[in-house]
């Protein structure tokens, strides 16, 4: 049996997104994917992880991927810190870049009041391939390209419009 290496507090299932299969998919691959936050993972402190899980058509864990900073083509910048709770909330969304995959925005509470503009919040854009690793990404924050605003608690529960 597969087993997920999750810390004590890790509030795993915090968030949940249902993602296609991704564009690999076979009869005898994962039907489904299911993206799960655990903003507690990190020992500790509480840096977040969101594990992507494959799963067969019965339900059965396939397989997964871990989604933290430093791992599976996930590089932040500025990196993530303690208490960003990263996959505090989830959102499946539809192929962004053309690669016929879906991506997946990710809420972080991320506090930094030591910039020039309070951050209170991040959501981050993943770009995923068929293997639920991390092309490439986006933040979006208080301070972001064309984001003035300076939201409170932004990033903390979102949805995905058709």
């Amino acid at each position: 049996d597969l087993e997920l290496p999750l810390v004590d507090f890790a509030s795993f299932g915090y968030a949940l997104a249902a993602l296609p299969p991704g564009n690999g998919h076979t009869t005898s691959g994962p039907a489904h994917r299911l993206a799960v936050g655990a903003p507690g993972e990190g020992t500790l402190n509480q840096i977040g992880t969101i594990y992507v899980l494959s799963l067969s058509h019965a339900g059965t864990m396939l397989a997964y991927k871990s989604i933290q900073g430093g791992f599976n083509g996930f590089w932040p910048s500025p990196a993530l810190r303690s208490e960003d709770e990263f996959g505090y909330a989830l959102a499946a969304l539809p192929d962004l870049d053309g690669d016929q995959e879906a991506e997946l925005a990710v809420g972080a509470t991320t506090q930094d009041y030591t910039r020039s503009v309070q951050v209170d919040g991040s959501v981050f854009v993943l770009f995923l391939s068929a293997t639920s690793e991390v092309k490439a990404h986006t933040r979006i924050e208080a301070g972001s390209a064309n984001f003035a605003a300076e939201p409170l608690k932004f990033g903390r529960a979102m949805t995905a419009l058709p």
